[in-house]
């Protein structure tokens, strides 16, 4: 079965941030769709305004160059108007994609004091991972060999082991499991009541159970503790041991009446100039569609 890639552009230069990402995975075998997402029309425009053919000619010319970063992978070329994350989520649906991949600071999703609005609406909504870029260098190597993934011990950031264990074994990268504190990666309530005593996790036996669970998997890894502030822990663990990928799990709170991406996955993505993959919990599979590009 293909590993599917949805690729989300919107013209300009910077949307293409993380396209040296996609290149790299998809060279372990994968179908790299491009949506490039285009303005709303004007309410009084014609559908055979010239404006409008020359706008759509455009998006075609730029997919097209685009495309030939490709020329051995298979894929669909899209263009589509309407809401940013709507439009993105009914695709990745479609589709059945597995990896979606957007640069924040795409236009209609400025990285400002958080995530931007669209942006965090993909990575909260999504059923498949996404992975975020912003404006640094690209990537120095042309191979993706070490994918640094953060756990606090809970459920939620242990269910992205299947993306994990998927990818790095699709392209042969190693894996760094990094626990770092339960308490500071979620925002969430603690399930303690006040003054309730808790009883505090063995660290070796972490190691232990992780060990267990990826018995005969394939996968080649090592594990690794941190003390300290996580965030902080994360990225310096990124930088020391040259990972190519950050991957974490990324739980949602509410927050004055919405739900708001993790605050911790956020100051990840803005401290590190690697790429970052989040993915919410996983829960139930969608039903399989009637149609699918495989």
């Amino acid at each position: 079965m293909a590993y599917r890639i949805l690729v989300v552009l919107d013209g300009s230069p910077a949307s293409e941030a993380a396209l040296p990402d996609v290149e790299r995975i998809a060279g372990g075998g994968a179908t790299v769709h491009l949506l490039q997402l285009v303005h709303g029309l004007p309410p009084r425009a014609s559908a055979t305004s010239a404006k409008l053919r020359a706008g759509h000619d455009q998006a075609l010319s730029s997919l097209a160059g685009l495309r030939e970063r490709f020329p051995d992978v298979r894929g669909l070329d899209f263009i589509r108007t309407g809401h940013p994350a709507e439009v993105i989520l009914q695709t990745a649906l479609e589709f059945d994609i597995h990896l979606i991949t957007m640069a924040p600071h795409l236009r209609s999703t400025l990285l400002k004091a958080s995530l931007g609005s669209a942006a965090q609406s993909v990575v909260r909504r999504a059923r498949a991972a996404v992975l975020l870029r912003g404006l640094s260098s690209p990537p120095s190597r042309k191979v993706l060999r070490r994918i640094l993934v953060p756990l606090d011990g809970s459920v939620d950031s242990l269910s992205i082991l299947g993306t994990v264990q998927n990818l790095a074994l699709r392209i042969g990268a190693e894996v760094v499991f990094l626990h770092v504190s339960e308490q500071s990666l979620a925002p969430l309530p603690s399930p303690f009541a006040p003054g309730e005593a808790r009883v505090v996790e063995d660290p070796r036996a972490k190691l232990l159970g992780l060990a267990d669970r990826l018995d005969h998997s394939g996968l080649s890894y090592w594990q690794a503790i941190a003390d300290g502030d996580p965030v902080a822990e994360i990225l310096h663990h990124a930088e020391t041991l040259d990972a190519d990928l950050i991957a974490l799990t990324t739980r949602t709170a509410m927050k004055n009446g919405t739900t708001a991406t993790n605050t911790a996955a956020i100051a990840v993505l803005e401290g590190t100039e690697r790429a970052v993959l989040l993915q919410k919990p996983t829960g139930p599979k969608p039903l399989p569609n009637a149609w699918k590009f495989q």
